[in-house]
Protein backbone atom coordinates (compact mmCIF):
# COMPACT_ATOMS: atom_id res chain seq x y z
CA UNK A 1 0.00 0.00 0.00
CA UNK A 2 2.60 2.33 0.57
CA UNK A 3 5.44 2.58 -0.95
CA UNK A 4 9.13 2.20 0.55
CA UNK A 5 12.29 4.48 -0.27
CA UNK A 6 15.57 3.37 -0.08
CA UNK A 7 17.20 4.91 3.04
CA UNK A 8 21.20 3.59 2.93
CA UNK A 9 23.56 2.85 -0.17
CA UNK A 10 23.27 -0.33 1.25
CA UNK A 11 19.91 -1.22 -0.03
CA UNK A 12 17.55 -0.84 3.59
CA UNK A 13 14.15 0.37 2.95
CA UNK A 14 11.90 2.08 5.15
CA UNK A 15 7.91 2.28 4.46
CA UNK A 16 7.85 6.01 4.29
CA UNK A 17 4.37 5.84 4.02
CA UNK A 18 4.18 4.32 7.66
CA UNK A 19 6.66 6.57 9.12
CA UNK A 20 4.93 9.52 8.29
CA UNK A 21 2.08 8.56 9.80
CA UNK A 22 3.46 7.83 13.00
CA UNK A 23 5.16 11.21 12.96
CA UNK A 24 1.84 12.28 12.09
CA UNK A 25 0.13 10.35 15.32
CA UNK A 26 2.56 11.68 17.65
CA UNK A 27 2.71 15.25 16.55
CA UNK A 28 -1.35 14.59 17.16
CA UNK A 29 -0.24 13.05 20.64
CA UNK A 30 1.70 15.64 21.78
CA UNK A 31 -0.96 18.52 20.91
CA UNK A 32 -3.76 16.73 22.01
CA UNK A 33 -1.77 16.08 25.74
CA UNK A 34 0.27 19.39 25.57
CA UNK A 35 -3.32 21.24 25.02
CA UNK A 36 -3.86 21.00 28.69
CA UNK A 37 -0.62 22.88 29.73
CA UNK A 38 -1.60 25.24 27.09
CA UNK A 39 -4.63 26.07 28.78
CA UNK A 40 -3.81 26.09 32.45
CA UNK A 41 -2.12 29.19 31.83
CA UNK A 42 -4.89 30.76 30.28
CA UNK A 43 -6.95 29.26 33.87
CA UNK A 44 -4.48 30.84 36.04
CA UNK A 45 -4.86 34.34 35.20
CA UNK A 46 -8.41 34.06 36.68
CA UNK A 47 -8.31 31.35 39.10
CA UNK A 48 -8.14 33.58 42.67
CA UNK A 49 -8.06 30.39 44.57
CA UNK A 50 -4.28 28.97 45.63
CA UNK A 51 -5.99 25.51 46.29
CA UNK A 52 -7.51 25.26 42.88
CA UNK A 53 -4.49 27.00 41.15
CA UNK A 54 -2.67 23.70 42.87
CA UNK A 55 -5.18 21.14 41.30
CA UNK A 56 -4.45 23.15 37.41
CA UNK A 57 -1.01 22.63 38.26
CA UNK A 58 -0.79 19.00 39.00
CA UNK A 59 -3.09 18.12 35.94
CA UNK A 60 -0.34 19.63 34.02
CA UNK A 61 2.46 17.73 35.53
CA UNK A 62 -0.14 14.13 35.25
CA UNK A 63 0.05 15.25 31.69
CA UNK A 64 3.65 16.62 30.87
CA UNK A 65 5.43 13.49 31.08
CA UNK A 66 3.39 11.58 28.14
CA UNK A 67 3.32 14.99 26.30
CA UNK A 68 7.38 15.22 26.13
CA UNK A 69 7.22 11.26 25.11
CA UNK A 70 5.44 12.12 22.19
CA UNK A 71 7.53 15.07 21.40
CA UNK A 72 10.23 12.72 21.18
CA UNK A 73 8.58 10.12 18.88
CA UNK A 74 7.62 12.93 16.78
CA UNK A 75 10.98 13.95 16.22
CA UNK A 76 12.88 10.42 15.36
CA UNK A 77 10.13 9.60 13.11
CA UNK A 78 10.34 13.19 11.51
CA UNK A 79 13.98 12.33 11.36
CA UNK A 80 13.45 8.92 9.85
CA UNK A 81 11.06 10.37 7.23
CA UNK A 82 13.23 12.88 6.40
CA UNK A 83 16.42 10.00 5.51
CA UNK A 84 13.75 7.72 4.17
CA UNK A 85 12.47 10.27 2.01
CA UNK A 86 15.69 11.77 1.13
CA UNK A 87 14.72 14.95 2.40
CA UNK A 88 17.89 16.01 4.09
CA UNK A 89 19.10 17.51 1.05
CA UNK A 90 16.44 20.28 1.17
CA UNK A 91 16.51 23.36 3.15
CA UNK A 92 13.12 23.30 4.56
CA UNK A 93 14.22 19.83 6.55
CA UNK A 94 16.78 21.48 8.48
CA UNK A 95 14.21 25.08 8.63
CA UNK A 96 11.93 23.10 10.36
CA UNK A 97 14.19 20.86 12.82
CA UNK A 98 15.84 24.24 13.75
CA UNK A 99 12.83 25.99 14.23
CA UNK A 100 11.59 22.70 16.61
CA UNK A 101 15.07 23.35 18.53
CA UNK A 102 14.60 26.89 19.06
CA UNK A 103 11.03 27.07 20.23
CA UNK A 104 11.65 23.92 22.64
CA UNK A 105 14.25 26.74 24.28
CA UNK A 106 12.03 29.61 23.96
CA UNK A 107 9.17 28.17 25.49
CA UNK A 108 11.35 26.28 28.70
CA UNK A 109 12.87 29.84 28.87
CA UNK A 110 9.67 31.82 29.08
CA UNK A 111 8.03 28.34 31.24
CA UNK A 112 10.54 28.35 33.75
CA UNK A 113 8.93 30.01 36.33
CA UNK A 114 5.81 28.01 36.01
CA UNK A 115 7.97 25.01 36.15
CA UNK A 116 9.24 25.72 39.22
CA UNK A 117 5.95 26.88 40.87
CA UNK A 118 4.08 23.66 39.17
CA UNK A 119 7.17 21.33 40.92
CA UNK A 120 7.23 23.66 44.23
CA UNK A 121 3.41 22.78 44.48
CA UNK A 122 3.60 26.08 46.87
CA UNK A 123 2.90 30.10 44.80
CA UNK A 124 1.11 29.46 41.65
CA UNK A 125 3.17 31.94 39.32
CA UNK A 126 1.00 33.35 36.84
CA UNK A 127 2.83 33.18 33.53
CA UNK A 128 1.55 35.47 30.43
CA UNK A 129 -0.25 32.86 28.35
CA UNK A 130 -0.25 35.54 24.93
CA UNK A 131 3.79 34.74 25.02
CA UNK A 132 3.03 31.39 25.05
CA UNK A 133 0.18 31.27 22.61
CA UNK A 134 2.49 33.68 19.82
CA UNK A 135 5.36 31.50 20.06
CA UNK A 136 3.93 27.83 19.71
CA UNK A 137 0.72 28.42 17.59
CA UNK A 138 2.98 30.63 15.31
CA UNK A 139 5.96 27.95 14.95
CA UNK A 140 3.32 25.60 14.80
CA UNK A 141 1.80 27.29 11.61
CA UNK A 142 5.49 27.63 10.14
CA UNK A 143 6.08 23.84 10.70
CA UNK A 144 3.07 22.98 8.93
CA UNK A 145 3.68 25.59 5.80
CA UNK A 146 7.10 24.09 5.59
CA UNK A 147 6.06 20.00 6.00
CA UNK A 148 3.02 20.75 3.63
CA UNK A 149 4.54 22.99 0.66
CA UNK A 150 8.58 22.26 1.16
CA UNK A 151 9.03 25.70 -0.51
CA UNK A 152 12.68 25.70 -0.38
Amino acid sequence: MFATQPLLKSGARLPYGWIVYLHVASVLGFLALHGVSVVIPWQLRRNQDPAGARLLLLLSISTVRFAYGFLVAAVVTGVLAGLAGHWWGQRWIWAALVLVIVMMGVMGAMSRGYHEARQAGGAVARPNPVGFTVVGAGGLLILLWLMVLKPF
